[in-house]
């Protein structure tokens, strides 16, 4: 997949990703707007978006109610590094749940191709290319 970035003004910037165009900014304090996501906050929910795919995926697959099922993350951070240091998630449940499936939904969650790709990174490369 081939994505393009482009610069929208002040801190904006556009990546044209397939037929979506995703919006990021910097908050006011670092000179953007506040109008969009930083893209840490993106690679933040990228994270939980997947995770929380494979929970729906799950639960679909078994007839069970989505109703009151949601998924909590968190991202801690180092007091002095201030380096991301834990990332938690918790799939919240409602008490009808089925006990037998905590464990099972657990699973399915870590299943994020996200999540595997943090965990074995890709090679990556950076050049420049001249253009007309």
């Amino acid at each position: 997949m081939e994505m393009t970035v482009s610069f929208s003004g002040g801190r904006k910037l556009a990546a044209q990703a397939g037929d979506f165009v995703v919006m990021t900014d910097q908050p006011e304090e670092s000179g953007g707007e506040n109008s969009a996501p930083t893209p840490f906050q993106l690679f933040l929910v990228s994270i939980a978006t997947c995770s929380a795919y494979y929970v729906l995926d799950f639960c679909r697959n078994r007839d069970i109610p989505l109703d009151g099922v949601t998924l909590v993350q968190r991202a801690e951070y180092g007091r002095e590094s201030k380096k991301l240091e834990k990332i938690v998630q918790e799939i919240r449940v409602p008490k009808d749940f089925p006990d037998k499936y905590h464990t099972a939904v657990v699973r399915a969650s870590e299943l994020c191709a996200v999540k595997k790709t943090i965990l074995d990174p890709p090679e990556m490369s950076v050049e420049v290319v001249v253009t007309d």
